[in-house]
């Protein structure tokens, strides 16, 4: 983030009263829940349509549960389909969570799948990864 756009946050927040020391209030988590699932219902909306950024940021808020409920199977399902379509974060998510066996079981041949392919796109780490 650039610097400016750093100060002008910390500014917006601070006067938007969210950057204190106080815990939030029921009715800021009841919102800052609201906005989480609106964003989710768009990105869903996206997704479905085939936009592989989308369906790449549906799957990491069922990953991380943000505005929806954490679903590693739905999250899987959505990174692949991006994966799939040629975007390469999800191809370099897939490859580490197969690898390292993170909330799925360790698959070698899918780690090295999915780096492979990363490593075709140009990916530094996934071509070191790969062997190339």
């Amino acid at each position: 983030m650039h610097p400016a756009s750093y100060v002008s946050l910390t500014l917006w927040l601070s006067t938007a009263g969210l950057a204190c020391d106080e815990p939030p209030s029921s009715c800021e988590l009841r919102n800052e829940e609201h906005a989480a699932v609106a964003a989710f219902d768009r990105c869903l909306q996206a997704a479905r349509a085939g936009d592989p950024g989308s369906q790449a940021e549906v799957g990491l808020m069922y990953w991380h549960g943000n505005g929806v409920s954490s679903n590693v199977d739905e999250a899987t399902y959505w990174v692949q389909e991006a994966a799939i379509q040629g975007h390469i974060e999800s191809q370099v998510f897939l490859a580490k969570i197969y690898r390292e066996g993170i909330r799925l079981k360790e698959d070698p041949a899918e780690s090295f799948y999915w780096s492979g392919r990363a490593a075709e796109q140009g990916d530094v780490a996934s071509q070191f990864n790969y062997g190339l």
